[in-house]
């Protein structure tokens, strides 16, 4: 039997400098909701989580946007919110947000949330999407040791599954502090007929006799765009995968035991309420599959990922203390590196100014490394009123394609 390590250590969160609010990339401590709107007294709000890879020609995608957006309008409509974002325009701000934050070192996880801000129990509703981009680390996540919660999933009559909501996770906040107290960083919760729901903010997977199953969505389960994704791999590695109820006796007797989901992607078990589990040859498979489709080394068409370049106003700073004074105001652009000798030009409100240098400051040009060694993040600076913000109206490589 094995003894879960009780450390408690308090988690590290990260603060990025930026965030998407109000329909533009702004600094973080610029993304306030009032007190009293329903986004934060009755915790109206769905979101969904979302992950970018790196791949080996050097570009960022972002995995499955077209299911996160059509599963964030379908909880939208389920809790009456209103949105009314294309998705080209959802499309685009996730690009946005991660475009002026990413590091070539790590992976991004992001939370895109529509708040209600306005409005009264369903009248003259209007919401807002903010998105937040974190890093992540690349590569598999270690095993994990877990057990089963003593607090149960809700009904669909009462709290359903299907609608990702912050209010939702009420049950999985409770379980995560009995957890802890046990050793467990993620627990299992059972449904109300004490068959398996799912992990606290993972779906679950587990392998009997070299068979894949997962409970459905009738079984208080998440419908997980991972879970799909898993499937589809194992339908072409020739694994057979099934949808049906789960026992809570079952992950005792299991082979194989994981928590799948877009933020650790696939997570397996070392052990279940103490019960030591061995090698996972079936679920290490998968992993490696699935990574290796994530990340660009042998795609697979279940793995669908998208690709922008970007240009981004990512903040503002006072170049004096006066309240006339001239902003300084900051775009991000993933562009192509220009030669050495012509550099770049960016065009905002009728000012040209001309950046130069490759992978290094010059005058007031940026650029971060990414895997391309011909691709660079860079960030230009402009000075303007601050009272009149312009956007760029030109900003384009030395051949003159726009990255806009």
């Amino acid at each position: 039997m094995s003894t879960p390590d009780k450390t408690t250590q308090a988690p590290s969160l990260q603060t990025p400098g930026f965030i998407y609010a109000n329909g533009a990339v702004r600094p973080w401590a610029d993304a306030t909701l009032h007190v009293t709107v329903e986004g934060v007294q009755r915790g109206m709000n769905v979101f969904e989580g979302l992950k970018g890879f790196w791949q080996p020609d050097g570009r960022f995608g972002l995995l499955a946007m077209p299911r996160h957006y059509a599963r964030l309008k379908r909880s939208a409509a389920l809790m009456h919110m209103p949105f009314d974002m294309t998705f080209d325009a959802y499309d685009a701000a996730c690009h946005e947000i991660t475009a002026c934050q990413r590091d070539p070192g790590r992976n991004m996880w992001l939370r895109t949330t529509l708040y209600i801000v306005e409005g009264h129990w369903g009248h003259g509703d209007r919401t807002d999407l903010v998105c937040a981009a974190y890093h992540h680390p690349k590569g598999p996540a270690p095993r994990m040791a877990t057990g089963v919660t003593t607090w149960r999933r809700a009904t669909d009559n009462a709290m359903p599954a299907r609608i990702k909501t912050g209010f939702n996770y009420l049950a999985a906040r409770f379980a995560k502090i009995e957890g802890r107290s046990r050793g467990y960083p993620e627990m299992v919760l059972l449904n109300e007929a004490g068959r398996v729901a799912e992990f606290i903010g993972s779906g679950l997977i587990m392998v009997r006799d070299g068979v894949i199953y997962a409970p459905p969505a009738s079984e208080g389960a998440f419908e997980s765009i991972t879970v799909d994704i898993i499937r589809a791999l194992c339908t072409d590695m020739g694994i057979e995968f099934r949808m049906r109820p789960i026992d809570r006796t079952e992950l005792i007797i299991a082979d194989e035991i994981a928590a799948v989901g877009t933020l650790n992607d696939m997570v397996l078990i070392s052990s279940f309420d103490g019960r030591e589990m061995g090698p996972s040859p079936v679920l290490d498979s998968v992993l490696t599959r699935y990574l290796d489709a994530c990340e660009g080394r042998e795609p697979h068409p279940a793995v669908d990922l998208t690709f922008r370049r970007s240009c981004s106003w990512v903040g503002r700073r006072r170049t004096d203390g006066s309240p006339t004074a001239f902003g300084r105001e900051i775009y991000a652009v993933d562009m192509p590196l220009p030669d050495r000798d012509q550099g770049v030009t960016s065009t905002v409100s009728g000012m040209s100014t001309r950046f130069m240098g490759e992978q290094k400051t010059q005058g007031n040009a940026r650029s971060i490394q990414t895997p391309d060694p011909d691709r660079a993040l860079w960030f230009f600076e402009g000075l303007w009123p601050k009272q009149n913000r312009p956007r760029p109206s030109c900003l384009s490589s030395p051949r003159g394609t726009a990255v806009q």
